[in-house]
């Protein structure tokens, strides 16, 4: 019965949904992998998913099973936890939560959920972006020399690279009258291009 009643409350919850949560899911979902480690994030593609989380639980990885391993929305996820009432939840190799937050058994050992005070090494339940900064850091802005580095468009989204760009590294962005570019450079057996792609 219990399950039946869960089921349909998650129905009910994904149905009241509107347009704009697929707009909220998709910016949130990409900032919760944004924020994970590169070893991390490897899980999503790794043909032996359970054997890569056990093993970077095991190296202090912070391993959540059911968005990392078994491929559930981060977004939808957390919904349902802070429907749920959830704070936080066990990482891979801590306790299981044994009793719902909010529920008690009298005269059992069972321990009550503390939504205040998380075991260290849990898992943050929260849909805030603010607690998902980038894991990578943005690539530093270079400073301009003296004089421009950017030259004219070329086309499309491709500006020409002037002398005084000669140096910069491939992926380097710099400033130019208020607005970002990043340096591309190619090397060929022959020589090399290069060229600037306006940031959005």
């Amino acid at each position: 019965m219990n399950l039946l009643r869960n089921a349909v409350m998650l129905l009910v919850c994904a149905l009241s949904l509107s347009a704009q949560v697929t707009t909220d899911q998709k910016a949130f979902d990409a900032a919760y992998w944004a924020h994970q480690p590169p070893a991390v994030r490897a899980i999503q593609t790794a043909t032996n998913q359970g054997q890569l989380a056990t093993e970077l639980t095991e190296k202090g990885f912070q391993v959540d099973v059911p968005i990392m391993v078994w491929g559930w929305s981060p977004y939808f996820t957390m919904l349902y936890r802070t429907q749920y009432g959830y704070t936080w939840v066990p990482r891979l190799g801590q306790d299981p939560v044994t009793i719902a937050p909010g529920l008690s058994v009298p005269d059992a050992d069972f321990k009550p959920y503390d939504p205040d005070n998380p075991p260290a090494g849990s898992i943050l339940v929260s849909l805030d972006l603010k607690d998902y900064p980038a894991y990578d850091p943005p690539a530093p802005s270079v400073p301009a020399p003296s004089g421009k580095l950017v030259g004219m468009l070329n086309y499309a989204n491709v500006y020409f690279a002037l002398a005084a760009s000669q140096g910069l590294k491939d992926g380097d962005v710099v400033t130019q009258d208020g607005v970002k570019y990043k340096h591309r450079l190619a090397v060929y057996p022959f020589g090399a291009s290069r060229w600037f792609e306006k940031v959005e």
